[in-house]
């Protein structure tokens, strides 16, 4: 994830660890030395199972990538086994607005050592992104192919019904985001019975507490 991402309250990949397994996802912040060194670890534990979502032009397809795997893999095979017998697929998903995705995908392949560097792998989404900054910036460029472009919970969604999940579990992600897109636009009915919590420390908290003395002032006879 991108630093600037990490405090923004519109971005869709802090769903992932909320509904993934805790030992199954891991955030790294790009611009911490500290990330940096623990996501070059975790990409050296198993290449030959390591992926990068991105949409170059060069990059392969689902099925392309998993018949360039090894002969003894399990997701090569047509009719994948149980999950328990495949080994763990890491999926690198950069979290960011494009250029700053763009950014991100530079560093890894300058800074990261070849042996490091996942192959990178395209998605072809069919389908408008539900993810409210692309409905608000592309919602008028339909016909362009380009614009097809899909955010990170749908990204990771989409690779997994390529890899042959069920359908209700990508659905379930992705609904996800649009129950998040609900909350930004302040709709009651997706906040928790027990409320939410409120900022003591926002300048609209600050604006708040200004305007309730000042009423108190003028209720004062």
């Amino acid at each position: 994830m991108h630093h600037k991402e990490y405090l923004s309250a519109g971005d869709d990949a802090k769903l992932l660890p909320m509904m993934l397994p805790p030992e199954n996802s891991e955030l790294f912040v790009f611009g911490l030395a500290e990330d940096w060194k623990r996501f070059g670890e975790e990409l050296a534990v198993d290449p030959a199972h390591t992926l990068t979502l991105w949409p170059g032009d060069d990059a392969l397809t689902v099925e392309s990538w998993t018949s360039s795997l090894a002969e003894d893999s399990s997701w090569r095979a047509t009719a994948l086994p149980p999950k328990s017998a495949r080994p763990f697929l890491r999926v690198v998903v950069l979290d960011a607005c494009y250029g700053q995705a763009r950014q991100m995908f530079r560093a890894m392949r300058i800074r990261l050592p070849p042996d490091r560097n996942p192959p990178y792998v395209a998605l072809r989404p069919s389908t408008l992104s539900v993810y409210h900054r692309a409905q608000k910036n592309y919602a008028a460029a339909t016909a362009h192919r380009e614009v097809l472009r899909i955010c990170t919970v749908e990204a990771y969604a989409l690779l997994l019904q390529e890899l042959g999940e069920c359908r209700s579990l990508c659905e379930a992600l992705v609904g996800a985001v649009v129950t998040n897109n609900a909350a930004l636009g302040h709709d009651p009915e997706v906040r928790p019975d027990s409320g939410m919590s409120v900022s003591s420390s926002s300048g609209a908290a600050r604006r708040r507490r200004t305007r309730e003395k000042c009423a108190q002032i003028e209720a004062t006879p």
